[in-house]
C-alpha cells in the first residue's frame, strides 16, 4: 500500500516512477515558490486595479445613493399614481424605508 501510494505522488509530481522522494519534494516546492510569486503577483495588480477604480466607483455608489434617497421623496406619490392603496402601499412604504435606513447608515 505504501509502494502504491508513492507511485500516486511520483505521478502527481509529473515524475517517473523511478524517481526518489527528494525530486518529488524539489518538484513540489518549485510549484509552490512560483505558485506563491503568481498569487502575490496577482494580489498586488487586484489591489492597484482596486485602488484606481476606486474615485470612480465611490462616485458611482453615492449618485445611486442620492437616486435612492430623492425616490423615497416621492414614494407615496408614485405609489397612489400606480394603483397601490391601503395595506399594500403601507408595506411598499415600510420596505422602502428599511432600505432607505439601510442607505443612510452608509452615509
Amino acid at each position: 500500500m505504501q509502494k502504491n501510494a508513492m507511485v500516486s505522488f511520483k505521478e502527481l509530481c509529473g515524475l517517473t516512477p523511478a524517481a526518489n522522494m527528494k525530486q518529488c519534494i524539489l518538484t513540489v516546492s518549485t510549484w509552490q515558490m512560483n505558485s506563491e510569486r503568481a498569487l502575490r503577483l496577482t494580489m498586488i495588480q487586484t489591489s492597484r486595479t482596486l485602488i484606481e477604480s476606486a474615485d470612480v466607483v465611490h462616485s458611482k455608489l453615492t449618485q445611486a445613493q442620492r437616486a435612492g434617497l430623492d425616490f423615497h421623496e416621492d414614494l407615496h406619490r408614485i405609489g397612489v399614481k400606480e394603483g397601490l392603496k391601503g395595506r399594500k402601499l403601507q408595506k411598499a412604504m415600510e420596505s422602502y424605508a428599511w432600505n432607505i435606513t439601510v442607505l443612510k447608515i452608509g452615509r
